[in-house]
């Protein structure tokens, strides 16, 4: 029997504009991050100025002036294994 690759995932949204979107997502790990922002009347997928890690389940992002969008956050959660001879999918096959 093989071990399953969970995936947490989030979607954030930051309505009101701001330089500072502080994102708490709870999955007890440090996810991957997508960052989207309104530029011009359009959603699309910037590099902010800053993604910090400030714990394991809150995420900080910076930009250089006030911003509305979003974030897209994916966190593998391997905590589902049924013995320690056990391997993970690959991410890709799941």
């Amino acid at each position: 029997c093989q071990g399953v690759v969970m995936h947490k995932a989030l979607n954030f949204t930051q309505s009101t504009p701001a330089s500072t979107w502080t994102v708490t997502h709870n999955f007890g790990s440090k996810p991957i991050v997508d960052v989207f922002a309104v530029v011009g009347g359009t959603k699309q997928k910037i590099y902010p100025q800053s993604i910090v890690h400030t714990s394991d389940n809150v995420l900080t992002i910076t930009f250089s002036t006030n911003m509305t969008g979003g974030a897209r956050l994916v966190s593998e959660a391997p905590d589902i294994l049924r013995s320690p001879t056990d391997s993970y999918y690959p991410a890709d096959n799941v």
